[in-house]
């Protein structure tokens, strides 16, 4: 069970890098293109070159995908360390009354 936990959150690592890795490089090829947008659809160019994949597209898978993957990584965190004896353990510890001075 513990090795099916591991796989699961290095799945999720591995997507988190692929989100950040496309949208950084959906960046730097923009700007090869000096941030240029008239391929952006097959019909900037004006019908002359075929559709191209163009680097904003990977910006936005990029991003698209980051999110989802950060909530999955948090639900596993959450799930990994929220067990019964944990809820147990929070409801017997005593809580302090007074501040660091010790007034109360």
């Amino acid at each position: 069970m513990r090795t099916l936990w591991f796989l699961r959150y290095l799945a999720r690592m591995v997507l988190l890098t692929l989100g950040f890795a496309l949208a950084t490089g959906g960046l730097l090829a923009w700007h090869a293109q000096r941030f240029d947008l008239a391929t952006l659809t097959p019909f900037g160019a004006g019908g002359e070159v075929p559709f191209n994949l163009h680097p904003v597209y990977l910006i936005v898978l990029g991003i698209a995908i980051i999110p989802p993957t950060l909530w999955d990584i948090f639900t596993l965190e959450l799930k990994r360390g929220a067990g019964p004896d944990r809820h147990e353990q929070a409801a017997k510890t005593p809580t302090r009354t007074a501040d660091s001075y010790g007034r109360t």
